[in-house]
C-alpha cells in the first residue's frame, strides 16, 4: 500500500529523493525496491535506490544523482544525510516499514535525526505486523493526529496458515535436545508435502550443523544467518526465490519482511522468545494469498511452557500434530505393483489427511471426524482399494487406533 502511495507523490521531472523508506534490515530494504520497480515498472524514467551498510559510499553517490525513491537502513540514510548525498528538501513522503523493529535501541537514535533533517510539510506512513504498546509512544514523536488501521482484536490470526506443535524430549545439554528434534523433523519433511520451507532456530550453531546435516540426507538446503557475509546473504535469498533450494534454515534474520513465494511450510526447530517473532516467522508460510502450514517443534519443560504463553499471549489456541507415521501404515498396507503407478495418489493422500486433520478441530459447523473415517473416505473416493476390502485395513489394532487418537 505504501509503494502505491509513494508512487503517487513522485514527480519525475525533479531527480531528488522524494520519498524516503526506511527499514530494519538491508534484506527488507532489497526486497521493498524490488517491489516499487515492480509496482512502478509502467512508469518511465523511475529510479528507485537502496542504500545500505556494507556498500561502498561511492556507490551512494553515484545512485543519489537520480533517485525518486529511497530506501534504506536508519545508519546509512542517516550517513548520507550527514555527508551531505542525500538532499532531503524534496522529501514528500517517509515511510517506517517493520516500525516494532525499527523502535528498538539501536535505531531510535537515528531515526530521530533523520526526522529532524526531513521538511515539515511531509506525509508519514507507518507499518508493522505487530502494534506492541510502546509503539503507540514511539510513533507520536512522529506523527500528529494520525489514522490508525488496524485488524479487529478478534479477528483470526494468520488467516490461511494452519499451526501445529509437536513436544519432543527436553534436556538440558543443548545439543542433546537438539538432537532429540532432528528426527520429527526429518518425519515432518518426509510426510507433509510443500513447495520450500523455512526452518527458524534460534541459534546459529544448530542452524548450521542442520544445514549440513539435510544436505547430506539429499535436501537441497541453504542457510543464512546475520553472522554470514552480507553478500553471501543476499545470493542465498535470491537463489531461495528462484527455487534452487527446496528448504531454507535461517536465525530471525529474515523472519521480517522477506517474501518466498514458494514457502508454504515453515518449522520453528526451537520456540522463538517472544509472540512478536512467532508472528513474524510463521507469516513467512502462505505468502500471496496461499495456505500454509507451520509447525514448532518445543522441548517439554521450558520451552515447552514458553510456548504455551506465546499461545495465551495471542489468544490462540494451537493443536497438537498428529503422529504423521500413520500414513506410512496405510500406505504399506498397499500391493507393492500398486505403488509404483501411485505415486501421485500417495501425494494427493497426505494432503488429504492433512486437511482431514484441519476439520478435525471442534466446531459446531464441522463434524468431527477420526482419522480412520478420514482415511477411509479418501479410499473409497479415489478408489485405490476396493471398497470391500477396507475392514482389512489394521485401524481396527489398538496400535493404529492409538496413533490416530482413537483411544
Amino acid at each position: 500500500v505504501f509503494v502505491v502511495v509513494g508512487l503517487e507523490a513522485v514527480d519525475i521531472e525533479c531527480k531528488l529523493a522524494q520519498v524516503l523508506i526506511l527499514t530494519p534490515t538491508r534484506e527488507i530494504a532489497l526486497q521493498v525496491a524490488q517491489v516499487v520497480r515492480a509496482v512502478g515498472v509502467d512508469i518511465i524514467g523511475l529510479s528507485c535506490k537502496t542504500f545500505v551498510g556494507g556498500i561502498n559510499i561511492k556507490n551512494d553517490k553515484e545512485s543519489l544523482k537520480k533517485c525518486h525513491v529511497a530506501v534504506g537502513t536508519p545508519g546509512r540514510v542517516k550517513q548520507l544525510i550527514e555527508f551531505g548525498l542525500l538532499k532531503t528538501s524534496s522529501i514528500r513522503l517517509l515511510v517506517l516499514d517493520e516500525a516494532d523493529k525499527l523502535m528498538d535501541n539501536n535505531f531510535k537514535d537515528q531515526i530521530d535525526a533523520i526526522y529532524k533533517l526531513l521538511p515539515e510539510s511531509k506525509q508519514v506512513i507507518v507499518t508493522s505486523a505487530t502494534y506492541p504498546n510502546e509503539l503507540s509512544t514511539f510513533l507520536s514523536r512522529y506523527m500528529k493526529t494520525p489514522v490508525f488501521i488496524k485488524l479487529n482484536e478478534g479477528e483470526q490470526t494468520l488467516l490461511g496458515v494452519t499451526q501445529y506443535f509437536s513436544v519432543t524430549n527436553g534436556n538440558p545439554v543443548n545439543h542433546v535436545a537438539f538432537e532429540q528434534k532432528v528426527e520429527p523433523l526429518l518425519t515432518i519433511l518426509n510426510h507433509v508435502p510443500f513447495s520450500q520451507c523455512i526452518i527458524f532456530s534460534n541459534y546459529h550453531s544448530r542452524a548450521e550443523t542442520l544445514c549440513e546435516r539435510l544436505n547430506a540426507d539429499g535436501w537441497p538446503t541453504a542457510f543464512i544467518s546475520g553472522d554470514q557475509q552480507q553478500k553471501q546473504r543476499f545470493e542465498t535469498i535470491a537463489k531461495v526465490k528462484n527455487a534452487a533450494y527446496r528448504v531454507l534454515i535461517a536465525t530471525d534474520l529474515i523472519s521480517r519482511g522477506i517474501d518466498c513465494e514458494y514457502v508454504n511450510l515453515v518449522i520453528n526447530l526451537d520456540v522463538p522468545d517472544s509472540a512478536e517473532t512467532y508472528l513474524h516467522r510463521v507469516g513467512r508460510a502462505g505468502r500471496f494469498g496461499q495456505k500454509g502450514l507451520a509447525i514448532t517443534l518445543a522441548s517439554e519443560g521450558n520451552e515447552k511452557s514458553l510456548f504455551d504463553r506465546i499461545q495465551q499471549s495471542l489468544s490462540l489456541v494451537i493443536n497438537e500434530l498428529p503422529n504423521l507415521n500413520v500414513i506410512d501404515d496405510l500406505w504399506s498396507f498397499l500391493d507393492p505393483e500398486k505403488k509404483e503407478t501411485m505415486k501421485f495418489d500417495s501425494e494427493r493422500l497426505r494432503r488429504w489427511i492433512l486437511y482431514g486433520i484441519e476439520l478435525n478441530k471442534d466446531g459446531e459447523e464441522v463434524k468431527r471426524l477420526s482419522f480412520s473415517e478420514i482415511i477411509e473416505d479418501y479410499i473409497r473416493f479415489t478408489s485405490l482399494i476396493k471398497v470391500e476390502d477396507i475392514q482389512l485395513i489394521p485401524f481396527r489394532s489398538l496400535k493404529v487406533r492409538k496413533m490416530c487418537g482413537l483411544v
